[in-house]
């Protein structure tokens, strides 16, 4: 199709033969150059390449047909080739775009070194979101930059990245109906160097713009400062430790540690023990405050593999009244006469091994394994086991009236001590084989008395005699 209106060419001969000057015959060159390439009759459509066989302008148009535009190589004129069926050839499947060279050429161009720069302005700029407003849901994720002006230091304001829902440059609800939800780190350059911190805490806003810190990290600028100086908070109802299945190890609620699972414990120090609920080291203590806040008290405490109630303070076992103390190596009860050792009928001690003495009662004796209070009995119970019988007692004399010598009962001094008295006489004088109140039929023997000797009265209820054992002889008289 002709180009209209026609491309003009000048009728004109050159004026002059200098190359360097514009003439008719160059503008004429150049139109019927124009001419061929877009004056011809080629199909619409067509694509102009370059063709170095073609002396007249150089190019060629190659007809546009359905498919795709193909070279079998370098140096080839293309041409439209129909797009094959079936599965892409393996040159296509490397090099078109999702083939491995694509991805390999993608991959090569993320950013992996160095650093990306992005020039925002923290003078409250959100420069990242997501946009959470569709399926019903409300705001946006967010991620701000801001800073406040430090009020004590006009040269360095307080910058600070909040990251989460609904949050705002620094810190806050965006949207006022919805609650907040956010990550904060804030540079805090006070004036004051010591005072100077870094600080990131996790931030929940209410609907009604009240703030609550659950965790909460600062640590000062100073060099160093962040091995001592770097306090972590938690805040809520209760601390909660699981493990990856969701099983809760520790908890911490209202001021209470508790410990989870099967067996339990309480580990502090180096080199603990390997078993028990608490385990502590070796030369550890336990240690309370005192009542009047002036001092520690150290309880109990371990050295060598041993456990020590020490006795620098009181320790006190049971409540109220009923209260037992350790202190000053004693151990005793704090009330008087009111908390028992065992229990009656059972459970009860198995042995009670003492080094020096077993004292009873008010003002006992001052000496003696067994020291008992004045006019108290030892005290045995009968036989079958119907009551008490009071076997020794202490005299008004101050001494005992009466001891125990193997099986035989003796005065405490020889012909110092009466059986009986003139007030509180014996009723009487049971005996199996002595002088007193011995009665036979007939006359005495040895054989009759046990331990026969001299002094030994026997009664003849036959005779109506008292006989007397003198000289190894048994001498009797007639009691009228």
């Amino acid at each position: 199709m002709a180009l209209s209106p026609p491309l003009f060419q000048s009728p004109k001969t050159d004026p002059s033969s200098d190359p360097t000057l514009l003439q008719p015959s160059m503008w004429n060159r150049m139109i019927s150059l124009l001419k061929s390439l877009f004056d011809g009759s080629d199909a619409h459509g067509s694509v102009l390449v370059r063709d170095t066989t073609d002396a007249t302008d150089g190019g060629a148009w190659v007809p546009s047909a359905a498919g795709v535009l193909t070279c079998v190589g370098p140096g080839s004129l293309p041409s439209f080739q129909p797009i094959a069926a079936g599965a892409p050839t393996a040159h296509h499947a490397t090099h078109e775009t999702g083939g491995t060279d694509a991805l390999t050429m993608l991959d090569a161009s993320v950013i992996k070194t160095g650093s990306l720069s992005l020039p925002i302005a923290s003078s409250g700029n959100r420069f990242l979101q997501a946009v959470v407003s569709d399926h019903g849901g409300i705001s946006n994720v967010n991620c701000c930059v801001g800073y406040a002006a430090n009020p004590g230091d006009a040269t360095r304001a307080d910058h600070v990245l909040t990251m989460g829902f609904n949050t705002t440059p620094l810190g806050g609800r965006d949207l006022v109906t919805e609650p907040a939800f956010e990550w904060r780190i804030e540079d805090y350059y006070a004036p004051d160097a010591s005072t100077r911190m870094m600080e990131a805490h996790w931030q929940y806003y209410d609907t009604a713009g009240n703030g609550f810190r659950p965790i909460a990290l600062t640590i000062q600028r100073a060099p160093g400062a962040y091995q001592t100086a770097a306090p972590l908070t938690f805040s809520g109802s209760s601390i909660n430790f699981a493990s990856t299945t969701g099983v809760s190890w520790a908890s911490l609620q209202s001021g209470l540690l508790q410990l989870h699972g099967a067996s339990p414990a309480l580990l502090i120090g180096d080199t603990v023990a390997s078993d028990g609920a608490v385990r502590l080291p070796n030369n550890a203590t336990i240690k309370w405050r005192n009542a009047g806040n002036t001092a520690d008290s150290s309880v109990i405490s371990s050295q060598s593999g041993y456990c020590y109630l020490t006795a620098e303070s009181a320790l006190l076992l049971g409540n109220s009244a009923y209260t037992i103390q350790f202190t000053n190596n004693l151990f005793y009860p704090t009330t008087d006469n009111i908390v028992d050792l065992g229990y009656p009928g059972g459970p009860t001690f198995r042995n009670l091994y003492l080094g020096t003495s077993l004292q009873v009662g008010a003002n006992p004796a001052q000496s003696g394994p067994i020291r008992l209070a004045y006019d108290q009995p030892i005290t045995w119970r009968n036989s079958t086991n119907t009551g008490d019988t009071a076997a020794i007692k202490f005299g008004s004399n101050g001494i005992a009236n009466v001891i125990v010598i193997g099986a035989a009962l003796h005065p405490s001094i020889d012909n110092g001590v009466d059986m009986g008295g003139a007030t509180r006489r014996w009723r009487n004088v049971f005996v199996s084989s002595s002088i007193v109140n011995k009665v036979k039929a007939g006359t005495p023997t040895d054989a009759d008395v046990s331990s026969a000797a001299d002094g030994m009265m026997v009664f003849d209820s036959t005779a109506n005699k008292i006989w007397v054992r003198l000289g190894g002889v048994w001498k009797g008289v007639v009691v009228a």
